[in-house]
């Protein structure tokens, strides 16, 4: 988000492509001028050197008619030839200099040296000299040196070795004119070059030089520079300014299009506008990436637009069938006895049942009616499938039970008839595990049956709760012409039957871990004095403590009945 104009200036898109590229363009120009300047610095050394050796060509043959220079480079080649190795060492002494003194004396000497210096100062050279050249040697001896500067200043007959390259390089001709850079002794950088002299026979005698200052070419060059960095700002203004209008114009505006599309898209679904077209209507022309964007937006849009259609319509659905499922669980729980106390005035017993289903309806049911005024039928079941259709199967299976135990007292009849009913219309196969007893009130005798159900639990007169097995058949809706069979037990006053699903045990914490038969009795244990109600709820405040957080999988159903004794408070 933008927090103010300064932020949103300089993030332009097309002024930072703009800047990009002059930045871009800066470089390649600093990088020219550097190129540039090496190249004219090299083209102007060129011209100067050419210059310098036309004008030496010029002076050689204007000294021609005042002095002979090879008589001169003569005398003095030959006045070091016979200079022993010892004295051309003590170059530089006064006894050197004597065996060079005839040279200087002679006229051409004079008239020779005199022309050059006034050459030199009419051309700004830092010295012309003029060098004979011993080729058995390959050794220069200065003659004449116009330079009065130093160490760099030959007097005549001073020598200096030269390679037959270098000699081999100032008597070539070809375009390029041959010149060596040094720095002399004031630190001063300099060029030289020459035009070689040549006798009768062709054979070079000697040489012409000329030092040329290469900080006179400074004021040139940075002429070069000011023009050269004047165009390229010029140029550079220019650029920035053509390459704003062009990304602003194929760039930005259109970008700036889509964007303001994408704003008021917004806004209208905020504001519940769903058939207004934004995208759809822009006209983007460039021919690039950016038309591409706007046509996949507007397509985006379509498909947007249909997908919303499509939830709003999943969403109308899913309420309906989130209704018809609430519903259905309101029709499964009212078909469950959930008031209590259930039998206010019978004090003979006590009982108490709850039912937690995995989803919002379940395939656990468990049910108590009384038969007639001195028999009261208890049941719990497990319907092997969750969501509706185990509710509509444990409906229906909670249905015939309730009419045939009111047609007959005994649970393993009951559960006979009923896996005949549920066999001949189970076409989806499904089956349901019921414990069913029918306690005769008045004396505390029950007879129960148990198709493929848990075991129930029995705390006896003063002993724990223990789980009481006995003959388990097959669940009802698997095997048709199924007989099942019943046992009886008697109950005392204080005595208490348990009932539960599978889902109790098979509770499971985050790791998996089942709560277990031993748990469970174990809480009951902790709640054997106590009502039902206490007993229910203790269990399931252990299970609870258990699972904590984990999800729960299966339908919880639990029931607990308590016996208190006949009319007369016993058994009678």
């Amino acid at each position: 988000m933008v927090k103010n104009g300064k932020k949103q200036k300089n993030t332009l898109l097309a002024r930072r492509v703009t800047n990009t590229a002059v930045a871009v363009s800066l470089l390649v120009a600093f990088i020219g001028l550097i190129v540039g300047t090496v190249s004219f610095f090299w083209t102007l050394l060129a011209e100067n050197m050419t210059d310098t050796f036309y004008m030496l060509g010029t002076a050689i043959v204007a000294s021609k008619d005042f002095a002979d220079t090879e008589v001169l480079a003569e005398d003095a080649v030959t006045a070091y030839r016979r200079l022993s190795e010892e004295e051309r060492a003590s170059t530089g002494t006064d006894e050197y200099r004597r065996h060079f003194s005839h040279v200087c004396e002679l006229e051409d000497y004079k008239q020779l040296t005199d022309y050059l210096k006034h050459y030199q100062s009419i051309n700004s050279y830092e010295n012309i000299y003029f060098v004979a050249y011993d080729k058995d040697t390959n050794v220069f001896v200065h003659v004449i040196d116009t330079g009065h500067y130093g160490d760099t200043t030959y007097e005549t007959g001073d020598w200096e070795y030269i390679s037959p390259q270098e000699v081999e390089k100032l008597q070539s001709i070809s375009i390029t004119v041959p010149c060596s850079i040094r720095r002399n002794d004031r630190g001063d950088w300099i060029a030289a070059t020459g035009v070689r002299l040549r006798d009768s026979q062709k054979a070079t005698y000697g040489f012409l030089m000329a030092d040329y200052a290469l900080k006179n070419m400074a004021f040139d060059i940075a002429m070069f520079l000011i023009r050269y960095i004047i165009a390229i700002v010029a140029a550079s203004i220019l650029f920035a300014f053509l390459l704003n209008r062009h990304f602003a114009k194929t760039l930005a505006k259109p970008i700036n299009t889509i964007s303001t599309a994408a704003k008021d898209y917004i806004k209208d679904k905020k504001a519940g506008i769903s058939d207004s077209q934004h995208f759809s209507s822009l006209d983007i022309n460039t021919g690039d990436e950016i038309e591409k964007l706007g046509s996949v937006m507007a397509d985006m849009e379509k498909e947007l637009s249909a997908y919303v259609e499509s939830i709003k319509d999943m969403t109308a659905k899913e309420e309906r069938a989130r209704a018809e499922l609430d519903m259905a669980a309101q029709i499964q729980k009212s078909a469950l006895p959930d008031i209590f106390p259930a039998f206010p005035d019978k004090r003979e017993f006590d009982i108490y049942a709850s039912m937690e289903a995995a989803k919002v309806v379940g395939g656990d049911f468990y049910d108590f009616f009384p038969v007639d005024d001195d028999h009261l039928c208890f049941a719990i079941a497990d319907v092997s499938d969750k969501g509706i259709p185990a509710a509509l199967f444990m409906m229906s299976v909670q249905s015939v039970i309730r009419s045939s135990a009111r047609t007959d007292k005994s649970p393993a009849r009951v559960l006979t008839d009923t896996n005949e009913v549920v066999c001949e219309n189970n076409k989806l196969r499904m089956f349901v595990t019921v414990w069913l007893g029918i306690l005769e009130v008045s004396t505390g005798r029950l007879i129960y049956a148990n198709a493929g159900h848990e075991p129930a639990a029995f705390y006896m007169k003063e002993n724990s709760f223990e789980l009481v097995r006995g003959q388990k058949k097959p669940a009802i809706g698997i095997i048709p012409g199924m007989k099942y069979e019943e046992q009886e037990i008697a109950l005392f006053p204080g005595d208490k039957v348990f009932l539960y699903t599978d889902g109790v045990p098979e509770a499971s914490d985050a790791e998996g871990k089942f709560f277990g038969r031993d748990a469970l009795l174990e809480a009951l244990r902790n709640h054997e004095k106590d009502d039902p109600e206490t007993v229910v709820k203790g269990v399931s405040d252990a299970i609870s403590s258990f699972t904590k957080d984990a999800e729960q999988f299966d339908d919880m159903t639990m029931l607990c009945l308590s016996y208190n004794g006949g009319n007369d408070g016993g058994m009678i």
